[in-house]
């Protein structure tokens, strides 16, 4: 009975934060573009422009006026959906995201597939056989996963599937609506394991550690010696407490995994976010760049919540303290 109005307090509580901690984020991205060097109303302008045409510019763009000004401009026309204009595609920024975002979500949530369909029962059998064949196997194939970066696995695959085997496309992206879903599956095969692959290494290595050491348990012992099958013993008990540390490193690792798509987007010219945020960067496109930043610290928001839900209904420890 405790559990249901903690969890409604908890949610309630970081819901409430996110306001103030989007009004900061956004502040410290206005104050970053008074810092920049270069002149984004001159690069617009043209190389032969004039002072006055320079002036328009900055008028259109609304960039002569304070940080205080455009930082206040932008966050009233956030909170009714107008995220403004990029500086060079002159598209709204809302439109732009709406595009590109299947593309990165699609990446990110099939890499957190593989990690959970592959990384969790090789965790398992791991921290089950501590010190065999296959936990050193299992360690040795994690410690590999997190020390390769992701254009590296990226680029091995390609070369043995797309272009030595020519079973899957080359690179680009295929969306649903004009392919199929055929199409689109095949041109994600390559990218999302490229993707997944630290995060496999990370869910295994943590699953491993923590069901070994659950395992060595004094209740656990007490459940063998009653006659339980180990089946029951790990997936039933050991397991649910062994599985709380994995649970935080996949809502760190999705949140990184945003970081990592940059990357793959790049080497596979896919044009999702995060081939649009480092163009974006580059081209000093401000508007994009704070479209961008908030709806990162959301998703870190929303897995840091989905996190602690977890923590409290697997673990009877801290459903029993109440408040």
């Amino acid at each position: 009975m405790g559990s249901r109005p903690r969890c409604d307090r908890l949610i309630w509580r970081r819901i409430l934060s996110i306001i103030p901690l989007l009004l900061v984020v956004t502040f410290m991205v206005s104050l970053l573009s008074t810092f920049l060097p270069g002149n984004i109303a001159v690069t617009l302008a043209g190389p032969d422009a004039d002072a006055e045409r320079i002036a328009e510019v900055k008028e259109i763009l609304r960039i002569d006026r304070s940080v205080w000004e455009r930082w206040w401009d932008w966050t009233t026309d956030a909170v009714q959906g107008d995220l403004g204009r990029s500086f060079f595609s002159r598209r709204p920024v809302v439109d732009d995201i709406a595009s590109r975002w299947p593309i990165t979500a699609s990446l990110v949530v099939g890499a957190l597939l593989v990690a959970v369909v592959v990384g969790v029962p090789l965790g398992i059998i791991a921290g089950r056989n501590k010190g065999g064949w296959v936990d050193r196997g299992a360690t040795l194939l994690a410690t590999m996963g997190v020390s390769i970066p992701h254009f590296v696995i990226g680029i091995f695959l390609l070369v043995v599937f797309a272009i030595y085997l020519d079973l899957l496309p080359f690179a680009d992206y295929s969306p649903v609506d004009k392919a199929g879903y055929l199409e689109w599956f095949k041109h994600l095969v390559i990218p999302v394991l490229a993707l997944s692959g630290s995060m496999v290494a990370e869910v295994t290595r943590q699953l491993r550690s923590a069901l070994a050491d659950t395992l060595e348990q004094d209740y656990v012992r007490t459940a063998r010696a009653k006659g339980l099958r180990e089946r029951t013993i790990i997936m039933k008990h050991a397991l649910r407490l062994a599985v709380l540390p994995t649970i935080s490193v996949l809502a760190v690792q999705v949140t990184r995994l945003f970081g990592g798509a940059v990357v793959v987007e790049l080497v596979f010219s896919m044009g999702g976010l995060g081939e649009y945020t480092v163009d974006a960067v580059f081209n000093q496109d401000f508007p994009v760049i704070q479209g961008i930043v908030p709806l990162a610290v959301l998703v870190a928001v929303f897995m840091s919540l989905l996190s602690d839900l977890a923590f409290l209904k697997l673990n009877p420890r801290l459903r029993a303290e109440g408040a």
